[in-house]
């Protein structure tokens, strides 16, 4: 090999190399920067997600308060106590209640835990509730999540107890809001995230019981939702929060990252009763290192090229 040639290697490895370290260097530098930004956007929406759940928590406490508190409450707790009493007389009542405090679950319950009127399925009334758990620890404690049994379906709520002490035997009343798609769609979300809530009915993944903001766009139609079946499960076994990335396609631009967060009940086993999914696109960290590493091809192959016409001129 002549020196020449031996030279130019010399330039060509040099070039290539510094280059090579330049665009390694900048590429996680981009990845710490893009997982710290990351992180603090996902820290922001579970918080606000924690203050939308407490708020309207709160919301629900008051009303079933005010229900608790209210004359006809009071009456019927009244008349159950006494030794005439005809629970049927109270059959409407929940349903009456529900509508003008606005609320989509209303149940009383007598001091066995029994259904004397219910809103959301009449046809429970003499029926104890077998889901509710312990009435009295329930009714001095704050908003709870609950699985609530509808006559063709099972709905996820947000509830809270509260007892019409006005007699020997309290009375409750146990009500609550959903939380669906209308409450997600309170959150107000950065640009490339995306919430979604999985509601653990089954023992098996089913994508109905993913719900998002907002109703399927013709993008999110191409989705398949089986794809959030294994983080879903991961965080179910593991009983954690936990992360991963989904890939949509062959795109890697098309990549989203989950953090998938258990939320639970009450009770003694505290069940698992759905998963918040908080998606943030990797579009933009991708497409910032493709521009990275066609910036240092061309970076280097520039290089090369000058490194050749200098020994070009050397050689003259």
């Amino acid at each position: 090999m002549t020196f020449r040639r031996k030279l130019l290697t010399v330039f060509a490895v040099t070039v290539f190399l510094s280059v090579a370290a330049v665009a390694l260097l900048v590429q996680l530098i981009t990845r710490n920067a893009f997982e710290k930004t990351e992180n603090a956007r996902t820290a922001a929406l579970v918080s606000q997600f924690q203050r939308e759940f407490s708020r309207r928590g709160d919301e629900v406490a008051r009303r079933v308060q005010g229900i608790a508190a209210s004359d006809p409450a009071n009456r019927m707790a009244t008349a159950l106590n006494g030794t005439s009493a005809n629970s049927a007389e109270y059959f409407d009542l929940a349903r009456s209640m529900a509508e003008s405090h606005q609320l989509n679950f209303l149940e009383f319950l007598d001091w066995h835990g029994t259904i004397v009127s219910s809103a959301q399925w009449p046809a429970k009334f003499g029926y104890p509730d077998t889901q509710i758990g312990d009435l009295t620890a329930l009714s001095g404690q704050g908003p709870f999540l609950k699985l609530e049994d509808l006559q063709d379906a099972t709905a996820l709520g947000l509830f809270t107890v509260r007892a019409v002490a006005v007699a020997e035997h309290p009375v409750y009343v146990v009500g609550g809001r959903r939380l669906d798609r209308d409450f997600l769609s309170a959150l107000d979300l950065p640009a490339d995230m995306r919430v979604l809530l999985y509601q653990n009915r089954s023992d098996h993944f089913s994508p109905d019981l993913l719900v998002a903001a907002s109703s399927d766009s013709a993008e999110e139609s191409v989705r398949p939702a089986e794809k959030l079946a294994p983080l879903i499960e991961a965080a179910e076994k593991n009983n954690s929060e936990i992360s991963g990335v989904v890939k949509w396609s062959s795109d890697a631009a098309d990549d989203e990252l989950f953090h998938a967060i258990p939320l639970r009940g009450v009770g003694k086993d505290h069940p698992l009763l759905a998963v918040l999914l908080i998606g943030n696109s990797r579009r933009s960290y991708v497409e910032l290192t493709r521009r990275l590493r066609d910036s240092a091809l061309l970076v280097g192959g520039g290089g090369i090229v000058l490194a050749i016409l200098l020994l070009s001129l050397i050689h003259i």
